[in-house]
């Protein structure tokens, strides 16, 4: 069963360095796309947690865990190139030999710009509506001062768990025979992320861009945003490498029993 998982896994690695190869142009679109579509997630999140949130209200995370995993879903079923779930594909394609080490820092350097490109879009087209006032500014503000000011081990901590559940959904999507039974597992790995508040690199792409565009004061500059992606990017690496595709690739592993 898992060395038939692992196949199509690699498989999947294989067929996106290919894409990549083929159209380097049509992969960062791809890849601007999964950006953009979490960016959405991201907008209304923060518009209902802002809601709540003035209302002083018990169920502000609650809400934003059950608005979220729309954001992944959209780059599942919409079809768009995700840094985040990448890292768990390409390193299993590359563990399983069906794609080169080179292969796969292309692929996650072309899909975490092209995120960066779509989320920063997304934020500024969200700035331009008008609409990031009032509640839904402060709850932004509040979450980009929260984010840049915890220390780089919490950053790298929350990172590593908040990929392992991003890439068992991936993992269970590419697993799963039925489009309800894919929703169902998306739903409840990114559900669990959100409500226990990890960090997630390319949402927080969005977040961080709209907290340093929209009307703020101190709460985030230039060295706040570099400093929460880089370790927060750095967790998600770790979580979707050494947690989830090496333990699975080494399950899915035949033992080699020396019977001389």
């Amino acid at each position: 069963m898992f060395t038939e998982d692992m196949d199509v896994i690699a498989s999947s690695a294989a067929a996106k360095a290919e894409f990549c190869k083929r159209s380097v142009r049509g992969y960062l679109m791809a890849s601007v796309l999964a950006g953009f579509f979490i960016g959405l997630g991201v907008l209304a999140m923060s518009t209902a947690a802002g809601i709540f949130t003035a209302a002083s209200s018990p169920f502000t995370k609650i809400i934003s865990a059950f608005i979220f995993p729309a954001a992944l879903s959209l780059v599942v079923f919409a079809g768009a190139e995700l840094f985040t779930g990448n890292i768990f594909v390409m390193t299993v394609g590359v563990l399983e030999k069906k794609a080169f080490p080179c292969e796969l820092l292309r692929i996650l350097i072309l899909s975490y710009v092209g995120n960066l490109v779509g989320s920063v879009l997304c934020a500024l087209i969200f700035a331009a509506t008008g609409l990031g006032t009032g509640d839904t500014l402060s709850y932004i503000l509040s979450a980009c001062e929260t984010k840049t000011t915890l220390s780089a081990l919490e950053l790298m901590a929350r990172g590593v768990l908040c990929n392992i559940l991003v890439c068992l959904a991936v993992r269970c999507n590419l697993r799963m025979r039925s489009e309800s039974a894919r929703l169902m597992m998306i739903f409840w790995c990114i559900f669990t992320f959100v409500i226990c508040g990890f960090e997630h690199s390319v949402a927080n792409m969005t977040m961080l861009t709209l907290g340093f565009i929209l009307p703020h004061g101190g709460e985030i500059s230039g060295a706040g945003y570099v400093y929460n992606l880089f370790f927060v990017t750095l967790g998600n690496i770790i979580g979707g490498a050494a947690g989830v595709a090496v333990p699975y690739w080494m399950i899915s592993r035949p033992e080699n029993k020396n019977n001389g």
